[in-house]
């Protein structure tokens, strides 16, 4: 599914996997960026978030780029 509209977007798979894996690298550090002195969360706050950035979808992207 998360590659089914990447002609969509005039790439093809291997671009759609790069893609892919500049964004989940990015959602796998959201808690880091979280708690950064910029955006300023506290830790008891996180877990508010969670299901925003931790959800099934990055266990399908995960897969698909072999992770």
């Amino acid at each position: 599914m998360l590659l089914a509209r990447a002609s969509y977007f005039a790439l093809d798979e291997a671009q759609a996997l790069a893609v892919l894996g500049e964004v989940h690298a990015a959602v796998l550090s959201w808690r880091q960026v979280a708690l950064s002195p910029e955006v300023g969360l506290r830790a008891a706050e996180l877990d508010d978030f969670a299901p925003a950035f931790e959800r099934e979808q990055m266990d399908a992207a995960a897969t698909l780029l072999g992770r």
